[in-house]
């Protein structure tokens, strides 16, 4: 309406547009590991999902993605703010930010010693577990298991073995390694003394056999 009481009107059809819903599931979070991220957005018929952007809230390189369910790795143990936002065929996006616990890294390793046919060979766990030192360990030899962080196996034949150590942090991470093991056949020890006269050099004849390897020391005692 202008002053001289003058009206001029216009309608117009204005498309409104529906709205994605963002949503998302997270899977267990473990320092150093993958975290899986279920995208559960959806949209309305007609109206599909066309891109999905990722913040995980930490500086990683690969921070922000937009794979519609990723996976990610957190180097630290703490709690981080993750966005997810979805955009549908019309443009028009919906948000949403959940937290993450990433609980303490877990990580398998052990380290043995000399493995000889029907001798205690130690293994000692070097892994990687929460400082609450709350783990369980679950040991898989030929023919036995143990439950202790470093036990003690006896090998009764020789030859080439999977060792399989499995660390639970009780904090929901878990790590697995397994690794080969040679069990050697010790050394046989002889020797020979030739018939020999008092006050006589007397030159001993060693005839041990190694059978594994090279024999590398040897301990003589005279009685």
């Amino acid at each position: 309406t202008t002053n001289s009481n003058c009206e001029q009107s216009i309608t117009k059809i204005i498309n409104v547009y529906p709205v994605p819903t963002a949503a998302f599931a997270i899977g267990t979070s473990c320092q150093n590991d993958s975290t899986a991220f279920l995208n559960q957005s959806t949209g309305i018929t007609g109206y599909s999902i066309t891109n999905s952007y990722w913040n995980f809230g930490d500086a990683s390189p690969s921070a922000n993605t937009s794979i519609t369910s990723p996976k990610h790795v957190f180097t630290n143990a703490t709690i981080y703010t993750v966005k997810l936002l979805v955009t549908n065929t019309a443009g028009c996006k919906d948000s949403v930010y959940k937290p993450v616990t990433v609980n303490n890294q877990v990580k398998a390793n052990f380290t043995n010693g000399p493995a000889c046919l029907n001798n205690s060979t130690l293994f000692q766990s070097t892994s990687i577990i929460p400082p609450s030192g709350s783990a369980t360990y679950s040991w898989a030899f030929p023919g036995s298991t143990a439950t202790v962080a470093n036990p003690i196996k006896t090998f009764t034949n020789s030859g080439v073995y999977n060792v399989t150590l499995i660390v639970d942090g009780n904090n929901g991470c878990t790590s697995s390694i397994t690794k080969l093991v040679n069990v050697y056949l010790p050394p046989i020890t002889s020797f020979s003394i030739p018939s020999f006269c008092a006050k006589d050099t007397v030159n001993v004849i060693n005839l041990s056999n190694p059978q594994s390897g090279i024999i590398s020391s040897y301990n003589w005692k005279l009685n």
